[in-house]
């Protein structure tokens, strides 16, 4: 396990991931045994992720078509436990974490991660390895439970950033990024990594993890508000396309105001980022301080 920067781990193979975890069973992050523990049983025929799940947990999956179509489905936890069993009637699977960003705050975790998976044909160990990226909601619920997946397979016409899937650690996985078609039946702007799109220019605003009152607290807490107003200052905060928090402009805020915004945003659980043309975008949102 190598720890890259603030909230970031990168794991360089699953059986590291187990390895830790197996040292861990009395760590101050148990947490991370419940990601072991989820990647360890989705991989195995023989064990079960249901219980790993809260009661009221969601599941979303974002696939995309070879025309770049986008599809939708959400799934209980047993529901999407049937569909994994669907899947292993004619193949074994494997999912392997590459890279996990992590932030918490209380009783609530959330993780940000690659995800390599191998599906092995059982009669003739034909291969497909697919990429993907899949978002954790963790809560404390009887113990530690996902509470919200949300799984979004590798879109050609965005690829995954070589953050997220850094090529000293993925070569020997034997999986490149995919390359996508030519032409795809839908347009998309050129992609350009330097932008940042105002919430009005996205498909879908940014969205922060867990119930609108957890948002609401931080806010209350930090004296933070969303509308302007005659007794609190406008500063900006950017959600990069990894969900990460960061302060950017702060030109009128006082000194002590600048150290209670870099406080807020260092509270800060990882977000879901804004969406544009089916893909992560970084994306401005303006907030006001007292």
């Amino acid at each position: 396990m190598i720890v890259t920067s603030k909230h970031i781990v990168v794991f360089i193979s699953f059986s590291m991931l187990a390895l830790f975890s197996s040292k861990a069973q009395n760590s101050p992050f148990p947490y991370l045994n419940l990601m072991d523990e989820y990647f360890t049983n989705s991989s195995s025929e023989d064990k079960s992720i249901a219980g790993l799940f809260s009661e009221k947990a969601a599941i979303r999956t974002i696939t995309y078509t070879e025309n770049g179509s986008q599809e939708l489905n959400t799934f209980s936890a047993s529901a999407f436990e049937a569909e994994l069993n669907t899947l292993r009637t004619d193949y074994n699977l494997f999912q392997e974490p590459v890279v996990l960003l992590s932030q918490g705050y209380g009783a609530l975790e959330t993780f940000f991660c690659s995800v390599h998976t191998r599906l092995v044909h059982k009669t003739d160990g034909d291969t497909i390895h697919l990429r993907s990226m899949q978002s954790f909601q963790l809560i404390i619920n009887g113990g530690w439970k996902i509470h919200h997946l949300t799984i979004q397979n590798e879109n050609l016409w965005s690829p995954i950033s070589e953050q997220l899937w850094p090529k000293e650690l993925t070569h020997a996985i034997g999986i490149n990024p995919r390359t996508a078609p030519k032409e795809s039946s839908e347009s998309f702007d050129e992609y350009d990594p330097n932008k940042v799109y105002n919430t009005a220019d996205v498909d879908e605003k940014p969205v922060y993890p867990g119930q609108p009152a957890l948002f609401e607290t931080l806010l209350e807490t930090f004296d933070v508000v969303l509308s302007a107003n005659n007794t609190h200052t406008p500063f900006t905060i950017e959600i990069q396309e990894d969900g990460l928090a960061e302060l950017k402009y702060v030109n009128d805020l006082s000194g002590a105001q600048i150290e209670k915004a870099k406080s807020f945003v260092n509270s800060m659980l990882i977000w879901y980022p804004a969406i544009k043309d089916k893909a992560s975008v970084r994306c401005k949102l303006i907030m006001y301080i007292q």
